[in-house]
């Protein structure tokens, strides 16, 4: 009887070691996105890498899937995505493991409309015009210019070299007889765009006395007048004026050959063709004589 009790009791411990078995510890599935960050900016038409990854549950096997926020889908723990319309988009990935057990995560992005951008703008003047422009040799101009949307400006044609945005400059003593051509070309993001302006420059006329044509007078008020008239050749602008006549002038007095008043001397660079001098302070119902002085 004694040894029948002792083999009883082995066979009782061992099948007691096989009814408990030791409990292991699974951590819960989770899911993550690691590309891109909440509150990126994405690009409509700019293809992008969502990047997820999964941690916990029965990790023999991973599933991705993704829910993009406007309608399309994806599968894998990386996945190229290209959106065709702007606006914030919710994206969701969820990730399932070997057991099936399922994890979500989501976070919103925004996606911006392309935007172009706007094409330079560039305007050149010559002497504050858009010319052609008439000068004579041994007179120099000023070319001046203004530019919008532009990182940079170029010259080329009868200057050269990089020029600032806005500026100015002159063209230097011009020498030689002929056909000027300045052109400037400004680049940004949104491209380039150019402006021209030419002169045209003639033999010098120094000691040359200009002819005076087509006097005439307009713009006349009670203290105010206009004078007018045309050189052959480019020349300053003068106008000599008093209450009284002076049929004839001695030209050893001047500056005003006896005339009570002048005007300064205007259009001494660049010279001109047309002249045009305004008459200001003037009496009211009192009769003037005027003469045009132009030197070239």
């Amino acid at each position: 009887m004694k040894n029948i009790f002792a083999q009883l009791v082995i066979i009782s411990l061992i099948f007691g070691g096989f009814a408990v078995a030791p409990a292991i510890a699974q951590q819960a599935l989770t899911a993550n996105i690691v590309s891109p960050v909440a509150g990126a900016n994405l690009t409509v038409g700019q293809p992008f890498n969502f990047v997820g990854s999964a941690s916990g549950g029965n990790a023999v096997f991973y599933s991705y899937v993704w829910n993009f926020g406007d309608g399309s889908f994806g599968a894998g723990d990386t996945f190229s995505k290209t959106y065709t319309e702007a606006g914030s988009k919710t994206v969701t990935l969820t990730v399932a493991d070997h057991d099936g057990a399922q994890a979500s995560v989501s976070r919103t992005i925004n996606v911006n409309a392309v935007t172009t951008p706007t094409a330079p703008t560039v305007n050149l003047l010559v002497n504050g015009g858009n010319g052609p422009l008439t000068v004579a040799t041994g007179t120099s101009a000023t070319l001046s210019w203004t530019s919008t949307n532009a990182t940079s400006c170029a010259a080329s044609g009868s200057w050269s070299g990089s020029k600032p945005v806005n500026s100015s400059e002159s063209t230097g003593t011009l020498n030689t007889v002929g056909a000027l051509t300045y052109t400037l070309t400004c680049t940004g993001a949104g491209g380039s765009s150019f402006d021209s302006v030419t002169l045209n420059v003639t033999a010098g006329t120094t000691g040359v006395a200009p002819v005076i044509s087509n006097i005439h007078v307009d713009g006349i008020t009670q203290t105010s007048a206009v004078v007018h008239w045309t050189t052959n050749i480019p020349a300053d602008s003068r106008v000599i004026y008093d209450t009284v006549s002076h049929p004839t002038i001695d030209l050893t007095h001047v500056p005003n050959y006896d005339y009570a008043h002048s005007t300064v001397t205007s259009n001494t660079e660049p010279k001109v063709t047309e002249h045009s001098v305004t008459l200001t302070g003037l009496t009211p119902n009192t009769q003037y004589f005027f003469r045009v002085l132009s030197q070239a």
